[in-house]
């Protein structure tokens, strides 16, 4: 937690000082004189890390999460709907490394205990958007739903549920700070100044609740 809100002053400080750094590209600072830094990451050596989930039962978990760079704080339905992202993510182990297997797509006990979960996750009643972002099960769901393997129920269920919460999530979009970069994989965690381009564009959305690649954010 510390470590997080040291990283989140850091970031704020260092770039949000009020100017386009573009603007003063040429002009001499003076000494001592903080520089804008046009941005700043945060990386992972690797996505995921095994993790113990339940009983006997390990799993590959993501390792860098929003959560823990942002001034939020855990609640009573934040931390049920991380329950609820653990055990889906028991279903999917595997789905943080870009694929879903096809024993499990095909078993049909399996299939019809997702499309529960699922439609317990769908039917959770959920008022504060930042319970979402800080369990982290956006993510999850974000990733099975842009699945190409198969068409099956349960990817057009998580997108349901995606875009009911959409407009919950629009409310806080600016309050959002670092935005997932590292493709599917998500290695890097990346922070957005306030007059980031991005921010005002159509894709302002996608990049701060999900994720983006160094096309979408630049070095801007």
């Amino acid at each position: 937690m510390e470590t997080g809100r040291a990283s989140n002053h850091l970031a704020s400080s260092r770039c949000e000082l009020g100017y386009d750094p573009e603007q003063r590209a040429n002009e001499f600072y003076l000494l001592g004189e903080l520089r804008q830094l046009k941005c700043l990451r945060v990386y992972s050596n690797t996505s995921c890390r095994s993790v113990q989930l339940l009983d006997n039962i390990w799993v590959w978990f993501p390792v860098l999460q929003q959560r823990f760079f942002e001034p939020w704080v855990s609640t009573a339905t934040s931390v049920e709907l991380d329950a609820l992202n653990r055990r889906l993510i028991v279903e999917f182990p595997e789905l943080h490394y870009w694929r879903v297997s096809r024993p499990k797509l095909k078993d049909i006990n399996a299939s019809r205990r997702v499309r529960g979960l699922l439609m317990e996750i769908e039917n959770y009643e959920v008022t504060d958007p930042k319970d979402i972002l800080v369990s982290n099960i956006h993510v999850t769901l974000q990733k099975l739903s842009s699945h190409n393997l198969d068409k099956h129920a349960f990817f057009d269920q998580a997108q349901r549920i995606l875009q009911k919460w959409e407009p919950l999530l629009q409310r806080v979009l600016e309050e959002v700070h670092w935005a997932f970069e590292g493709g599917f994989l998500k290695t890097c965690l990346r922070y957005v100044h306030q007059k980031h381009t991005i921010r005002s564009s159509s894709d302002a959305f996608d990049v701060m609740i999900y994720g983006a690649n160094k096309l979408n954010l630049g070095e801007v």
